[in-house]
């Protein structure tokens, strides 16, 4: 059995493709058919049902299944941890960046990549949600995401930086002197809101008790630079987190509040670095974890980490 073998086995049980999986790992459908026909003759046994419709696992295949997969895991384990030893930083890094995060790591990518050339860096976008689930299959190294979740005890979940959710505006927006404002304030205003992900959005709704829904003049984009350059030089509105423009001086953050008079509060939230509890550190995600930290530093955002 060679853990060529396994690999394979484990890309056909994922995807119950034959064709989806070859092409996932560049090879022929037949060099796969061959090698999976020549391990299950070295185990004795049937390990997928095969049809002209769909191909699912025997149940000798799905014993297997998880013990490939350690395998595996254990096999990358070792490489990863004799590179290092050797080499230094080195190999692949898998990054999951909530959508909201997105603009804020993109400038440590740029530094990383500058400064370690021989890591290979994977980057994937996409809702908290779906990020954190990836991490728990170990399909990521570490994950940067806004974080309003429960305490996981399969995650090692650190602080980053707080920050407010906020209305950021033009410098020269008619509120922009104001040092908070409320969502009636908002009322006569466009709003522009997050998209690529209901988090931040869900976020504002339950904290603020508002129906962001009923807004219909309300635009909605998932990327960072075209919201503000919606919002600049116009008296457009949009809802994100003062960490979005912490850097940039063209625009202001103003805090939103909930509440009225000597009952009002602003909304804070954090962000968070995230990683496999059971997970080997790599020298290359530490490396990564140190530019997110001086990367907040700049923007006068972090608060003290211990990763």
């Amino acid at each position: 059995m060679e853990l060529r073998q396994l690999k394979y086995f484990v890309a056909v049980a994922r995807t119950l493709n034959f064709t989806e999986a070859a092409r996932q790992l560049y090879i022929t459908q037949g060099t796969l058919s061959q090698q999976l026909r020549q391990l299950e003759y070295e185990l004795g046994t049937t390990l997928f049902e095969r049809s002209s419709h769909n191909v699912s696992l025997t149940e000798a295949g799905g014993i297997l299944l998880p013990l490939a997969q350690q395998m595996l895991e254990v096999s990358d384990l070792c490489t990863t941890k004799m590179r290092d030893l050797r080499n230094g930083i080195g190999g692949m890094l898998r990054i999951g960046v909530s959508s909201s995060m997105r603009s804020f790591v993109n400038s440590c990518c740029r530094r990383y990549v500058d400064k370690y050339p021989e890591v290979t860096l994977h980057i994937s976008t996409g809702s908290t949600m779906e990020m954190l689930e990836k991490l728990r299959a170990n399909e990521f190294d570490l994950v940067v995401s806004l974080c309003q979740q429960e305490a996981d005890p399969a995650l090692v979940s650190t602080i980053l930086f707080r920050t407010q959710l906020a209305a950021i505006m033009d410098k020269n927006h008619i509120l922009a002197d104001r040092k908070s404002v409320s969502f009636n304030d908002l009322s006569r205003f466009r709003l522009i809101l997050p998209g690529g992900g209901p988090h931040v959005r869900e976020m504002f709704q339950s904290f603020f008790n508002v129906n962001l829904g009923s807004r219909k003049h309300c635009i909605s984009s998932n990327e960072l630079d075209t919201i503000l350059e919606l919002v600049r030089c116009s008296d457009r509105v949009a809802l994100l987190t003062a960490s979005d423009v912490a850097t940039r001086k063209d625009f202001v953050a103003v805090p939103l509040i909930i509440g009225e008079g000597n009952e009002s509060e602003s909304r804070e939230i954090v962000c968070c670095i995230h990683r496999l509890a059971s997970s080997y550190r790599k020298r290359s995600t530490a490396a990564f974890v140190d530019l997110l930290t001086d990367e907040a530093h700049i923007a006068n955002i972090c608060s003290s980490l211990n990763f």
